[in-house]
């Protein structure tokens, strides 16, 4: 079993609309503690923040909607049409994100379990956070469904954002567990279930 005193930390990465939060949601279920990489995004780019200034300063004060936020729709719009754009606002957004999960990774050093849902976790290079890494995994065209049906979004935007992500076929051969999301909700999670007894008995 594991020693209480160095948490198993576990990163759950996948594609855009390919069930991560379904997996990470069981996680919790089962009793880990979870950081989630986008909740932080959005925090540490709150109005009034050094990063939400920059982000206006380079992207103009169009990406502000009428409440002082960013407009997250618009600003995703402009930098998944631009890669240029994209790359600049990651070089802007991921140092605080990764300050921000290591200070709560510290924070949780007498934990059991740690997951944390990182999106882009092998393009930004972020696997060396984590003990294990798990890819939840869905065949393409159940991305594209769900981005149509769920998000709203029409071909060209679909097309854009999954271009903006490494292939899930690429990503699970980096992961150490992969979870197939394509077979019904029930099934993730009693794959879920099975994994986590896994980890917890082998570390």
């Amino acid at each position: 079993m594991h020693n209480k005193k160095r948490p198993i930390i576990i990163a759950v990465t996948g594609g855009i609309a390919s069930g991560k939060s379904l997996v990470v949601s069981e996680f919790k279920r089962l009793g880990a503690h979870v950081i989630d990489s986008d909740h932080i995004s959005r925090e540490v780019c709150a109005p009034g923040t050094a990063v939400e200034k920059k982000i206006v300063r380079l992207f103009g004060s169009d990406v502000v909607d009428d409440n002082g936020a960013l407009n997250r729709r618009k600003l995703g719009a402009m930098v998944f049409a631009d890669e240029r754009k994209r790359r600049t606002l990651e070089r802007i957004t991921h140092p605080a994100i990764v300050a921000e999960m290591r200070r709560r990774i510290g924070e949780l050093k007498d934990a059991g379990v740690i997951v944390l849902e990182v999106p882009l976790l092998f393009e930004a290079g972020l696997g060396y956070l984590a003990g294990k890494t798990v890819v939840v995994w869905v065949p393409k065209a159940v991305q594209v469904d769900r981005l149509r049906q769920r998000d709203k979004l029409r071909a060209g935007e679909i097309a854009q954002r999954l271009k903006a992500q490494w292939p899930l076929g690429e990503k699970r051969k980096l992961a150490d567990y992969v979870i197939d999301n394509s077979g019904g909700r029930e099934r993730t999670k009693r794959d879920v279930n099975k994994l986590w007894q896994v980890l917890t008995n082998t570390f």
